[in-house]
């Protein structure tokens, strides 16, 4: 292949002098048949109808241009880098001398006809050629997380789906085929969008108010949990602190109980990869209901007993066990061999786990730091106040 040009087209009807150039240029023209259509539109469509081919798939056009000789322009919607085909063309083809000219993309041209400035505004896919970072569930966290969301669907992601996810309070625009002559723009509430249909293509603006909720903070009595069985909050604060969370990666809390390490983890770093393992059912119903009302997004929960449990999880960067009973030997060795690079914290209430994780570690050839932590709380008693202590938690960290 000597030259690609990869040429957006937004429906306006105009071409800059470069894009023109470079579609009279090429021996072939490939595009999907939506693409086409749109381009017929355009005055030079007459001059290079003879050199069209009809190309529904991203693989279909890659493989075709790995294959091909000449010159050949790919027509792409809007902006080809924008979550487009550019980015796929770029990666697939390493080495090709490929060019790319842009036009307005669907957002531009979105937040132009809704008249609300974008420079402020978080972009996810939910469609499209480009490895998709957010999904449907990340959705809830997302719009009370940013109050400009825009979002790009596709197939089974419709608005009325997409809408279905979102906070009860966000106001939902629905731009549809942008640069048709049957273009439409529809505003409506969340439960309003959630019962239509759009034609496609089309993409979404959600409002959002801000949101009173902390980002980091969560009480434990925000927390659907059994009696007691819940990492308390100074516990729960400190051990995301040591923990150093990255932004992306994989998280695994063993010994879930109600999530709330978890679901605080997931809060604070909506990128990280979130693995909530439990082996009790009701504490497992108790973790997904908690992920769902705490607006925390897509928490993978296992149900099952570790270290078995733990079996082809993707490998961790953070580690936090916070219970495991007689098998935490066990669990601390397979964690071991599992975490590559990162940090490992258990929590140990009696002496016995605090001696079992210590010996273990270092039998592993790891050097582990212990904090102990003694809280105690204000409680009423005759109508004054008086501390009451709280049980003691050791922290058993290693970093590898």
């Amino acid at each position: 292949m000597a030259k690609v040009f990869v040429i957006g087209i937004d429906g306006g009807g105009a071409l800059t002098k470069r894009a023109r150039q470079c579609l009279m240029e090429a021996d072939e023209l490939l595009a999907s048949e939506r693409l086409f259509n749109l381009l017929k539109g355009y005055e030079i469509f007459p001059a290079v109808e003879g050199k069209t081919r009809v190309m529904n798939s991203v693989t279909d056009t890659l493989e075709y241009l790995g294959q091909a000789d000449g010159t050949a322009a790919v027509i792409a919607s809007g902006d080809p880098m924008f979550y487009g085909i550019g980015v796929k063309i770029i990666e697939g083809l390493s080495g090709a001398d490929i060019e790319v000219i842009p036009a307005l993309s669907s957002v531009q041209l979105a937040f132009s006809a809704i008249g609300i400035p974008w420079h402020d505004v978080f972009f996810i896919s939910l469609h499209g050629p480009v490895k998709r970072e957010w999904g449907l569930s990340d959705v809830p966290l997302l719009a009370a997380r940013h109050r400009k969301l825009a979002i790009l669907t596709g197939g089974e992601n419709t608005p009325a789906r997409i809408a279905g996810a979102l906070p009860v309070t966000s106001t939902v625009y629905v731009l549809e085929r942008l640069g048709y002559e049957d273009e439409r723009v529809t505003r409506g509430s969340r439960d309003e969008i959630a019962g239509s249909e759009f034609k496609e293509p089309n993409l979404m603006v959600v409002l959002t108010p801000p949101s009173t909720a902390p980002v980091f903070g969560l009480g434990e009595d925000e927390f659907q949990h059994q009696e007691g069985l819940i990492t308390k909050d100074e516990v729960r604060a400190v051990t995301l602190h040591a923990l150093r969370l990255p932004p992306r990666g994989v998280f695994w809390d063993i010994g879930a109980g109600s999530g709330s390490v978890a679901i605080e983890a997931r809060r604070l770093c909506p990128g990280l990869n979130v693995y909530a393992i439990e082996k009790d059912t009701s504490r497992i119903e108790d973790i997904k209901h908690n992920a769902m009302a705490l607006g925390a997004g897509n928490i993978n929960v296992v149900g099952g007993e570790a270290p078995d449990a733990l079996k082809g999880l993707p490998a961790p960067d953070r580690v936090f066990v916070g219970g495991s009973g007689a098998a935490l030997p066990k669990v601390l060795r397979h964690v071991a061999q599992a975490l590559q690079g990162g940090i490992l914290i258990t929590a140990a209430i009696t002496l016995e786990s605090l001696t079992e994780a210590v010996e273990t570690m270092k039998d592993l050839g790891l050097s582990p730091q212990v904090t102990s932590l003694a809280v105690s709380r204000s409680r009423g008693l005759g109508g004054r106040e008086y501390l009451k202590a709280q049980n003691q938690i050791f922290l058993i960290k290693v970093e590898k």
